[in-house]
């Protein structure tokens, strides 16, 4: 039989492994929106519009700059957003003349956060959407922070353009970060 002191030498040890495991999960949750790209990037199929590893869908968005490759959503429904890009209701189809509006998460605890580097965009950067196997290029012409309620950026008065937004800062809901680019004819 062990002695009171190794009992609690044992249970000590396991109390540490419980500890360490805990905070490895939680740690994890925290880097896991930096490094998904990655992986997404070197486990996926190649799109044959672009070359791209990791989007073979029919409606995608693609940002090289901070790594996105995402599959745009079209139900009528926000929980889209959960695993992809959500299409907007109020939307045009990208080529048709109009506002293509985008959205998605840039941090959940549930699902990779698409849009979690937005914020590092900048004027002049690359966005590409996929819509119906068929590839559509945008420069990227203003980035702008607007209250939640600022419905104007889903408009349709602003001629052919894409509206890509998400909350901000980083894990609160009190701002849009709205990202528009203007059509690349190229």
């Amino acid at each position: 039989m062990l002695s009171d002191p190794v009992k609690l030498r044992y249970v000590n040890y396991i109390l540490l492994i419980v500890i360490v495991v805990c905070n490895g999960y939680v740690l994890f949750g925290l880097i896991k929106p930096a490094v998904e790209p990655a992986i997404r990037r070197v486990i996926a199929p190649v799109n044959v519009l672009t070359g791209d590893k990791s989007i073979d869908e029919p409606n995608a968005v693609i940002i090289p700059k901070i790594q996105v490759k995402a599959v745009i959503k079209t139900e009528n429904t926000p929980e889209s957003m959960n695993d992809a890009v959500w299409y907007r209701p109020a939307s045009v189809e990208p080529g048709k003349g109009g506002n293509t509006i985008l959205a998605g998460h840039r941090f959940s605890y549930r699902t990779a956060s698409l849009l979690y580097n937005l914020d590092q965009i900048a004027q002049g950067d690359k966005i590409q959407i996929i819509w119906s196997n068929k590839l559509y290029n945008y420069r990227v012409t203003e980035i702008k922070e607007v209250d939640p309620d600022a419905v104007e950026i889903e408009g349709q008065d602003f001629g052919e353009r894409v509206t890509i937004y998400t909350c901000t800062p980083l894990w609160s809901t009190a701002k849009r970060l709205v990202v528009i680019g203007e059509p690349i004819h190229e």
